[in-house]
């Protein structure tokens, strides 16, 4: 692999991994479609016509929906609660952040497709909106219209979704 083709996959790996991710990508799926991403950016080429989140954004897009809709009937089954497990005191913090992550992932599988795309790129990529309209191909308003409604349903979802307790901090001595 050239120098340059490596640094694009080092450079864009976290980025790729997080949009994957947010875009509902199996857990045990996640390092077979990274590489799938950066296999079709290096063999179709940036050609400079948008930033190269946009672009690899475009290809984890295409790549997400297909493993969505190759594995969709061999995931687990989603219930509401996880089970009760035994943790250490430490690992207490550990699991509060997973399950809290759990429950964004249950919210954006909620969201029409066209509302992922543009909360994923905005909220968690970090994208301008003007680098979301162009990498949806959608004018700016309506990028911002599917934002503000995405945002509604991911805020109504986690609330539905929020555990009854929160994690208790430790009294300093």
């Amino acid at each position: 692999m050239s120098r340059e083709r490596a640094s694009l996959v080092i450079e864009h790996a976290p980025f790729v991994w997080r949009v994957l991710v947010h875009l509902g990508v199996p857990q045990s799926r996640l390092e077979d479609a990274s590489q799938e991403v950066f296999l079709v950016a290096l063999d179709d080429g940036f050609e400079g016509r948008s930033s190269v989140q946009s672009f690899l954004y475009g290809v984890c897009r295409n790549i997400a929906r297909e493993q969505r809709r190759r594995y969709r009937d061999l995931t687990e089954i989603p219930t509401e609660e996880l089970p009760e497990s035994v943790v250490q005191p430490a690992q207490e913090g550990e699991l509060w952040v997973k399950r809290a992550h759990e429950r964004l992932l249950r919210a954006l599988d909620s969201l029409e497709e066209a509302q992922r795309e543009v909360f994923v790129l905005f909220e968690i990529a970090e994208l301008s909106m003007e680098e979301i309209a162009q990498a949806c191909g959608a004018p700016l308003s309506t990028c911002y219209s599917r934002l503000y409604s995405a945002r509604e349903r991911v805020q109504t979802e986690l609330r539905r979704r929020a555990p009854s307790s929160l994690p208790r901090k430790e009294a300093k001595s």
